[in-house]
C-alpha cells in the first residue's frame, strides 16, 4: 500500500462508511455466502439453510448494488478497509457460484469485484481471479436476483 494511505477514512463521515461496509461485509455477505458455498461446493449437502440463506444473500447484493449505482464507490472514491472486506467476502462467491447470467443482475458490484481483483495488492495476497463460468446448482433458477 501506498505511503499516508489512509484505509480506515480520513474524515469522521468516511470512518463511519467504513465501519459500515466491513460490518456489512461481515454480517450480511460472508455468513450466507458460506451457507450455500459448501453446499455448492459439496462439503454440505443442500438443505432448508441454503434457500433462506441465498435469499439473505441476494437481498444484500441488490443493496451493495443499488448504493454503487448511486454513489460509484464504497468510500470516497479510494480504497479502504471497507473495499478489501467487501472483496474477502465476495470473491468465492464471485468466483464459485454466480456465472454470467447472475453476473448481469449486478453489474456495479461485479465491475467492483473485476477491477479490485486486478490491482497488484489484491493479486499479490489472493493470487488471480477468475469469475464462475456458470451458476452452480446451488444458486440456480428459482433464486434470481430479480
Amino acid at each position: 500500500m501506498a505511503a499516508g494511505m489512509d484505509l480506515l477514512g480520513a474524515t469522521p463521515y468516511e470512518q463511519a462508511l467504513v465501519d459500515q461496509w466491513s460490518f456489512f461485509a461481515a454480517t450480511e455477505l460472508f455468513p450466507n455466502a458460506l451457507r450455500v458455498w459448501v453446499s455448492a461446493i459439496g462439503m454440505r449437502p443442500f438443505n432448508d439453510e441454503v434457500p433462506a440463506a441465498l435469499d439473505k444473500l441476494r437481498r444484500a447484493l441488490k443493496a451493495a448494488e443499488a448504493y454503487l449505482a448511486a454513489h460509484g464507490h464504497f468510500v470516497a472514491g479510494k480504497l479502504s478497509f471497507a473495499d478489501m472486506a467487501l472483496f474477502g467476502a465476495l470473491r468465492p462467491t464471485f468466483a464459485l457460484m454466480f456465472g454470467p447470467e447472475f453476473r448481469a443482475e449486478v453489474p456495479k458490484l461485479t465491475a467492483f469485484v473485476a477491477e479490485f481483483a486486478a490491482k497488484p495488492e489484491a493479486v499479490a495476497v489472493y493470487g488471480e481471479f477468475a469469475f464462475a463460468e456458470r451458476t452452480s446448482s446451488s444458486s440456480r433458477s428459482k433464486h434470481s436476483f430479480t
